[in-house]
């Protein structure tokens, strides 16, 4: 890895996989996974530990999945980060920065959100800031449209090279330039055709960056990706990570509502 401040590009370089750990101890980059359904017989357990105003955000969704999903989602969060701090999980404040990247008021323990409609995934740091991005692989999309607007040249030839696994193509590179968003903070994006992220490795130009919430000089990132089930999910973060991948169940977050 190189960190040199006078380059005009970003070096993305990627990788595959997660090591896995039976236990649940944030350590350097903690990933955590679950479909929803998998938590159902905890859910009254967990809408104990989000705020009113988490609850008044949950409540604005349409649809029971994907209320369910955020309130479980972000009450398995703060218990998370409640015993990174030691603290109550109903005393984390979050502030959010000015592309509404979410971060920790008092603390630099960073931390990142993704969830669909059934399922979701966060991740924690201690060490380094950090963007996830997780998306449903079954889901419908017109992928010959969403590729001329959203990716390059080269990516489309990657994507629609074949009709065999092309959703899972797509949704690889797809979840990467999110991540990859989310990591700097920058916000949405008009032209994702210049986040090229089809090869191991990449430069993407650092003046397509210009809404930044925040410029560390960092001219490396570094991207992980995994097939989970029905889902893909893609971590980015600023150094080379050995990440812990958390498979949630019922069990698993026993200690936590203790």
């Amino acid at each position: 890895m190189f960190i040199n401040t006078d380059s005009d590009y970003v070096k993305c370089n990627f990788g595959v996989g997660y090591e896995t750990s039976s236990g649940l101890s944030t350590g350097k980059l903690d990933v955590f996974f679950s479909e929803t359904k998998d938590l159902g017989s905890r859910f009254s357990e967990l809408r104990n530990f989000i705020t009113s105003d988490e609850q008044l955000r949950a409540d604005k969704f349409h649809f029971d999945n994907n209320r369910e999903t955020f309130v479980v989602c972000h009450a398995i969060l703060r218990l998370v980060l409640a015993r990174c701090l030691n603290i109550n999980p109903l005393d984390i404040l979050y502030k959010y920065g000015i592309n509404k990247k979410p971060s920790l008021m008092g603390n630099s323990i960073h931390f990142n959100v993704s969830h669909t409609k059934d399922a979701f995934a966060f991740a924690v740091s201690r060490d380094f800031y950090v963007g996830i991005d997780l998306e449903e692989i079954d889901q419908r999309v017109d992928i010959h449209s969403i590729v001329k607007s959203y990716f390059s040249l080269k990516e489309r030839e990657y994507i629609l090279k074949s009709e065999v696994d092309m959703k899972n193509r797509f949704f690889l590179l797809w979840t990467r330039k999110e991540a990859l968003l989310k990591a700097f903070g920058t916000g949405i994006m008009d032209d994702l055709s210049q986040i090229e992220v089809s090869g191991k490795e990449n430069f993407i130009n650092r003046e397509i960056f210009s809404n930044l919430s925040f410029d560390y000089g960092i001219n490396n990132m570094f991207l992980y990706s995994e097939k989970i089930l029905k889902y893909y999910v893609s971590v980015a973060t600023p150094y080379k990570a050995s990440i812990n991948f958390y498979h949630l169940d019922p069990d698993s977050i026993l200690s936590y509502l203790e």
